[in-house]
């Protein structure tokens, strides 16, 4: 496996029928999983705490984009901030060896199903306007080396 560089890479929003790439992405941060861990331990345990796995969470998905109100996408993930929507989404990592988009002879795309908790806007003198986006994801993620 060769080691990816993010440029080139894509994030795309909306549902399985038409999703939509987001302009003007500087950087993508998760999906983060976790799973928690369930206490287990009882009063003849005498040597160490006792643990079993718990439930899993996908976990979320930051954004980082130099907004632009007139980009499909933005537009996309606001509108899902005031609905509440379950939207897909889709991060297609580039190819590591071209950094293309799509993946070329090694592709990588994880995808899933996400609520979209915030849309801030980020504004400061002599500096690009910028906007921070944080995805619930909501159900399991799909991870395809072969899409």
């Amino acid at each position: 496996m060769a080691i990816r560089l993010g440029n080139g890479a894509v994030f795309k929003f909306g549902t399985a029928a038409s999703e939509t790439t987001v302009g003007e992405v500087i950087s993508i941060s998760g999906p983060n999983f976790e799973r928690s861990t369930v206490d287990t331990t009882n009063l003849g345990t005498t040597s160490a705490r006792t643990f079993v796995a718990g439930m899993f969470d996908p976990g979320e998905i930051t954004l980082e984009l130099n907004f632009d109100n007139n980009d499909a996408g933005q537009v996309l993930i606001e509108a899902a901030v005031s609905s509440g929507s379950e939207n897909g989404w889709v991060i297609d990592f580039a190819d590591p060896a071209t950094g293309a988009e799509g993946g070329g002879s090694d592709p990588l795309t994880f995808s899933g199903t996400c609520i979209v908790q915030s849309f801030s806007n980020n504004i400061g003198m002599d500096e690009a306007e910028t906007a921070s986006v944080t995805l619930k994801i909501v159900k399991a993620i799909t991870t395809d080396s072969n899409p």
